[in-house]
């Protein structure tokens, strides 16, 4: 998060408008979409609005056990942003 401070409610709107306008599947967008609501209701339960670096360290200890991802290699990462992320697919013909 760098330092700023995040509405998460703001963030989880502004991250399924994301995903639209990326062209990922409803079924991907729900996925996704449902880990987001589930961190905005335990960030509620804790009492929390504004989303910080700590907090989301804090929500992944508690939760996964760790703030690290051990096995995600670099290959495996997705860039942050697509160059082609405008471009909507042409339909295949079936």
């Amino acid at each position: 998060m760098d330092g700023c401070n995040q509405n998460i409610r703001t963030l989880v709107s502004q991250c399924k408008h994301e995903l639209e306008d990326r062209n990922y599947s409803l079924i991907r967008r729900n996925l996704l979409s449902d880990h987001w609501e589930e961190f905005a209701r335990w960030m509620q339960a804790q009492n929390y609005e504004e989303l910080t670096w700590e907090i989301g360290q804090t929500y992944c200890i508690e939760k996964l056990g760790s703030d690290i991802l051990p096995g995600v290699k670099k290959q495996d990462r997705l860039p942050s942003r697509r160059k082609d992320a405008h471009v909507i697919p042409a339909r295949r013909r079936v």
